[in-house]
This record gives C-alpha cells, structure tokens and sequence, in this order.
C-alpha cells in the first residue's frame, strides 16, 4: 500500500511539474520587433531653447501668467515658421490657452491632437536645499539641462514646436490635420481644448498627451526598460489633511503608503500589464507568474517589486501643502475606488504622526479610455522602440487629476512621455527636487516626437 501511494505520489508531483513548465513555456511574448530607425535627426538648438522656456515661470497664479505672455511672444521670435505657414493657424481658447491647427489635404482622414501643457510649480520651499541649481535659471553642464519643467510638459512643449518647425518646410501640407495644444492651466486648458472640439464636430483618431515614462529596472529580471503607456485613469480622492503644530508634512507619505490598499491583480488592465510583460522575464520569475493558482501570485511580491510598480498599479499620492501652512490636500490614486483607504483607516494611520484626517472634499472612478489592441496603440509601441533600444511596451493606469478624469474625451485617449527613470530618479521626481535631463535623452525625446508625426501625417 505504501508503494502504492509513493507512486501515486510520484506520479501527481510529477504531473505537477510538468504543468508548471507547460504554463511557463507557454508564455509566448507579445512584443514586435522593430528595427531602430536609422538617419533620425538631431536638434542642435533644442537644448538652449528650452533652458529658454524655463526661464519663464509659467506657475497657475497671476506671475505665472504674465510669464505665459513672454513665452508666447518668446515662442513666436523662436518658431517664427509655425505663426507665418498659410496653413497654420493658432487659436487662443481662453487666456493663455492655444492651439496651433495644421491643416491637412485630405478630409476624410481623421485629425489627431498632441497636447503638452506648460505649466509648473513652484518647488517647495523645502525642498530647494536639495536643489543643485535655481529651479527657474536654466542651466546646462556637459551632460544634463537643469530647471523646473526639464522632465515634464514644457519639456515635450518645447520638443513639439522644434520638431514642427523643422518638419513644416519638408511637408507643406499634411495629409491629416494636427492639433497641438498648450494648455494652461493644464486642467481648465484641457476642459477648453475638450470643449471646442465637441462643439465644433470635429472627431480625433487620438490625442496623446504627457504622462507615463520609461523605466530602467522596471520589474525583476527584466534589464529592458519598460515604456508605460498610459490607456486608463486611476480613481481618486482628496482628503483634507489637518497637522499638529511643527509636524513636517514629509512625515505623512510613509504612513499613507502603508493604508493604501494592495492592487487587485484581477483587474483587467493589471493582467494586461503583467501579460505583456511575463514572457520577458527570466526562467525563474516566469515559473511564478505563469502558475499564480500555485505559487499565489497574490502575495504581491511580483507585483510590488520596485516602487514604481507599486504606484502604477496600486495606489499613488500626492500631497500639496504650503511649508508653513498647517492645512494640505492629500490626494490618493488607485485602481478602483474600493481600494481607496476609508477616512477611518488614513486617520489610524496618520494620529500617531500628528495628524487629522477628514472626510474626503471629492472622489472620482477609474475609467480606460483607450484600447491597447489596435493600431494606435501599436503605432505608439512602435514609434517608441524605433527609437529608444531593446524597449518593451505595456499599458497601464495613469494618475490623472479629477477634472481630466471626469472629462468625456471625444477620441481615444494615450498618455506617454518619453522620459527615462532609473529607480532613483524616479523617486527624486516623485520628490520633486533638482528636475534634469540627459542631453542625449532630450534628442531622443525629439525624434521620438520627429519619428511619431512624419509617420501620422
């Protein structure tokens, strides 16, 4: 009987076995490849232009928006193509807020729109210790620009208008038309942009705003970066938060980061993620996520492996507060709006650091705008590896503040930025402090841009 069972035994571990390396060999991978793209232009001026750009700080208060004024009449002394072109026109949807129109030859093709908003904040007070330099100076080295603004919108803003001037002579008329937006402020921009679009009929094949980024280490064994292109918005809400005198506001994230609720791996656009991304990893890490019913994926070691995971995935935060203030806002992201902590579990997690929680001021759900099964997409996936070397592509959530979230967009709705985070500067840029960028990455921004519109044309 006991030789019986040994080889009942035997035999069901060895079934076992042999369906784990079935599942894992069976991970086929989805990622096209693509050749990078040879003969890709450079942009010698792009660099001191946007050190230019920064020195206007374009803020959302009344500075700010006399800064807006110089930096539209510094963009019209810089770009002078782009305001002269007889096929170009430019559209002020409220104060600050343009629009430039590139129209096309054929009416049947469908637009699409880029929009890259210019706005910036200021550093908190802080926090500028930790700075190298000025946040608003503008300052280059041999290898990195500096300045609030340099990894964020102003910086693709700036990259747009480049490439555009330099495409305008080489393609007099497009054969679709182009929007490309500058809101600011971002949200109000956006909600003008959005508006004008729906009253005027007009029907985009896509926009594609900033947002998302590539990351270098991005999920365990893979080297490849990881470009995150953002197809869905997180749900979200905003907490009033109340400090007890002398606390310092940097005590509230750790504590935060700890209530906020563990992602639910059978959300579908967490299984698309992980889909496209699984058969990449090594042998081992494949064995474990290829067979979660027997090695319970739900532990969430796969998942959480690195802090951008946790935020992409899971829950993000963002608080904004003034240094000697003793009110903020803490704004939380997840994947759906029963992973957001009750105000109850955020108050037992922040009272022993010294603060107040109170009922949340709004909350908004999570929605997927854009699919990452069609050609768009695809379009996007591609454009970014011809560009950026051994690059691997997925979808994935994207924290979107609330009005842009609640926004009935009139097209499918892509969020990427081509800006490469290793694990440490994603951090810093979470922080907020000493925003650079690698030269060499900023001409990569550029001909991800060049690469994007000679082929949407």
């Amino acid at each position: 009987m006991r030789k019986l069972l040994f080889v009942l035994l035997v035999f069901v571990v060895a079934l076992l076995a042999l369906l784990v390396l079935f599942n894992t060999f069976n991970l086929h991978s989805r990622q096209s490849n693509i050749a990078p793209a040879t003969d890709l232009p450079t942009y010698p001026k792009a660099p001191p232009h946007l050190l230019q750009a920064v020195r206007f700080p374009t803020t959302n208060d009344s500075l700010g928006h006399q800064a807006m004024t110089k930096l539209h009449r510094w963009m019209r002394q810089t770009y002078p193509r782009l305001f002269a072109h007889p096929k170009i026109e430019w559209r002020e949807l409220g104060p600050h807020n343009w629009v430039m129109k590139w129209s096309g030859h054929t009416a049947e093709a469908p637009p699409i729109v880029l929009y890259a908003s210019p706005e910036v904040v200021y550093p908190a007070t802080e926090q500028l210790p930790e700075w190298q330099y000025d946040p608003f100076l503008g300052r280059q080295d041999t290898a990195y620009l500096y300045g609030q603004g340099v990894q964020g919108g102003k910086a693709a803003m700036v990259a747009l208008l480049e490439v555009l001037h330099e495409l305008v002579p080489q393609v007099p008329t497009p054969a679709r038309t182009l929007y490309i937006a500058f809101p600011y402020p971002e949200n109000q921009g956006v909600a003008a942009l959005v508006q004008a679009l729906q009253q005027n009929g007009i029907a985009p094949d896509y926009i594609l705003s900033t947002g998302g980024g590539i990351h270098q280490g991005g999920w365990c064994s893979i080297e490849a970066p990881i470009a995150q292109i953002g197809t869905g918005q997180l749900a979200g809400a905003d907490y009033p938060l109340v400090r007890s005198k002398k606390v310092p506001w940097a005590k509230a994230f750790s504590p935060v980061r700890q209530a906020l609720h563990r992602l639910d791996e059978a959300d579908p656009m967490v299984q698309t993620f992980v889909q496209d991304l699984a058969p990449e990893l090594a042998f081992q890490d494949r064995v474990f996520v290829a067979n979660p019913w027997l090695f319970s994926l739900r532990s969430g070691h796969y998942l959480h492996d690195t802090a951008w995971l946790q935020s992409i995935l899971g829950g993000q935060l963002r608080l904004f507060y003034e240094p000697h203030q003793d009110t903020a806002l803490l704004r939380l992201y997840a994947p759906n709006a029963a992973q957001l902590p009750t105000t109850q579990a955020l108050q037992t997690a922040l009272a022993p650091a010294g603060f107040t929680v109170q009922p949340p001021v709004q909350q908004w759900t999570a929605r997927s705008t854009a699919p990452s099964t069609n050609r768009i997409y695809q379009q996007l996936s591609n454009t970014s590896k011809a560009v950026f070397p051994n690059l691997l592509t997925a979808p994935s959530w994207v924290a979107t503040p609330p009005v842009l979230t609640t926004l009935s967009m009139p097209a499918p709705w892509y969020q990427f930025h081509p800006m490469v985070y290793t694990p440490t500067t994603w951090r810093q840029a979470q922080r907020g402090i000493t925003e650079r960028l690698p030269l060499d990455a900023y001409q990569q921004w550029l001909q991800f841009y060049h690469h994007l519109l000679v082929h949407a044309l």
